[in-house]
């Protein structure tokens, strides 16, 4: 009987968790796979990045690189927009809101959802780090860019 209950609980543990875990290319730094097509993703408070966890957001930002493989620098500058979620604190979440920007680029404003998931893709205009040994004087191989 214990066993069954065990059984039981690690399947519930391991769907629960199964939309949160995310691979990293190496520590504080997601991987991600693709760019998104859709031009307002993460730049609408609307249409926020779902990571899923709010210590998290730093390690997708640490992903990104600029459009020819320029380093990204990132800052947060605030919160907004509230709304129900039952994977925040007393079922209230908000958006944070980044200010990204890379050598030669202004200032771009990101928003992120830090208390819900879905499939973490790379905003329009930015590509991502997809090698291992990535250093800011070294470009990374870089995907395809879609300009906003």
């Amino acid at each position: 009987m214990n066993k069954k209950i065990t059984l039981l609980g690690l399947l519930i543990l391991g769907f629960l968790t199964k939309g949160i875990s995310q691979e990293y290319l190496r520590e504080n730094i997601i991987k991600l796979t693709e760019i998104s097509t859709d031009i307002e993703y993460g730049y609408t408070h609307d249409f926020p990045i779902k990571i899923g966890n709010v210590k998290m957001e730093c390690h997708y930002l640490n992903a990104l690189v600029g459009p020819n493989g320029e380093k990204v620098t990132w800052r947060p500058s605030g919160s907004c927009c509230e709304f129900s979620s039952p994977n925040a604190p007393y079922g209230k979440g908000f958006i944070d809101i980044y200010q990204v920007w890379y050598d030669g680029g202004k200032p771009i404003t990101l928003y992120l959802n830090g208390y819900e998931y879905e499939e973490l893709k790379c905003p329009v205009g930015f590509t991502f780090i997809i090698d291992n040994e990535y250093r800011p004087d070294k470009k990374p191989p870089l995907v395809k860019v879609f300009k906003k």
